[in-house]
């Protein structure tokens, strides 16, 4: 996938673009936006946002619905968990001629293998 400067109501985005090797998660059912603002001190958003969109073959909130009930985790860090492990899980099923990425592969692999198998909390 490409990124590029996407510009909306006068705030800089940086989009994802398409490229043909990442028609299998184009074609997944689940599509999603994620978008990332930071926030000042005051609390007011401040700077630009990176926006983009990601396709998965998971249903998001069904992992985080998992999380908060069998986790016992709720709020802003499930979330955060929620979503990492799932755009770990995209990035990793697409294909990719970079090598640096391929290399990656089997420790991201390790890793959502390490959190499927953390114990339900009683």
């Amino acid at each position: 996938m490409g990124v590029r400067l996407v510009r909306r109501a006068g705030r800089a985005y940086l989009g994802v673009a398409p490229s043909p090797m990442c028609l299998s998660i184009l074609m997944s059912k689940q599509r999603y936006r994620i978008t990332v603002t930071p926030i000042a001190a005051d609390g007011r958003p401040g700077g630009s946002a990176l926006e983009f969109e990601q396709r998965s073959s998971d249903n998001w909130m069904r992992t985080l619905e998992v999380f908060e009930r069998q986790r016992g985790m709720c709020g802003d860090r499930c979330a955060a968990l929620a979503v990492a492990i799932e755009l770990l899980k995209s990035a990793n099923a697409e294909p990719s001629e970079d090598r640096d990425l391929a290399q990656l592969r089997p420790h991201v692999d390790a890793l959502l293998a390490a959190v499927a198998q953390l114990p339900a909390k009683r």
